[in-house]
């Protein structure tokens, strides 16, 4: 169970989240909350803490993604995929651009900390 706090929003962010709600027959508060939690895991690299920086600097994709990543790939060169496989293949990359844009950044945001010499000595 969360804890409930009192926000004070924007009349634009609640309307949206109204929107939301109704639409998806939910609670405005579950609507706000998962927001929430979707920010929270996908904080800017700028507002994380050294040690979360420099693991984010070793980021790879999950091995299992890896592989079916590599799977559905050749498969694409060889013939044509099913939809569901070619809605796969698009999920997959997404994750990897992702992973790999914000290890990018995190590698930015290590240099400039003075983070760096830390990652190549471990």
């Amino acid at each position: 169970m969360g804890k409930r706090v009192t926000l004070d929003l924007q009349e634009h962010i609640v309307a949206r989240a109204y929107e939301v709600a109704t639409r998806s027959a939910r609670d405005i508060e579950e609507v706000l909350a998962e927001w929430i939690g979707q920010y929270v895991n996908d904080l800017p690299v700028e507002d994380l803490s050294n040690d979360e920086v420099l693991q984010l600097c070793r980021y790879e994709l999950n091995p299992i993604h890896e592989h079916e990543l590599r799977q559905l790939l050749c498969q694409r060169r060889e013939y044509s995929l099913s939809g569901t496989e070619s809605g796969r293949l698009d999920e997959l990359l997404q994750i990897y651009r992702k992973g790999v844009v914000r290890k990018a950044r995190a590698l930015q945001v290590a240099s400039a900390r003075g983070l760096l010499p830390d990652l190549l000595w471990e």
